[in-house]
């Protein structure tokens, strides 16, 4: 259970750390920039965090992975979607469905 409240809380400050990204290109202030170095930082570490403890519990570098990064494009896709009203596109949707099905053949196939 902690393995998936990691995920989440990881997910979410990488997203948060890509939308300051975002604003930084926008605006070129060095308050965003370092705001997304910050957030950055803390995304790379808990994802370590969570590798290593997605490691005791039988889980491999590749699901822990692919669950963080899937998390983590699920929230800034809501951000995207909440701040500029913009919805993906069919072929965003088909690659959403693609990155869950592998997340279940990872599952499927852990030993």
């Amino acid at each position: 259970m902690l393995l998936w409240i990691l995920v989440i809380c990881v997910g979410l400050i990488g997203a948060i750390a890509d939308v300051m990204v975002s604003y930084w290109s926008q605006t070129n202030r060095l308050s965003w920039w370092l705001g997304a170095a910050v957030g950055s930082l803390g995304f790379v570490t808990g994802l370590g965090v969570i590798i290593r403890r997605g490691m005791s519990d039988g889980y491999t570098l590749t699901i822990a992975l692919v669950l963080v990064v899937l998390c983590n494009l699920a929230l800034v896709v809501v951000w995207d979607v909440y701040s500029s009203g913009t919805s993906p596109t069919v072929l965003q949707w088909v690659g959403v469905v693609l990155a869950l099905g592998a997340v279940v053949c990872l599952e499927l196939g852990r030993k």
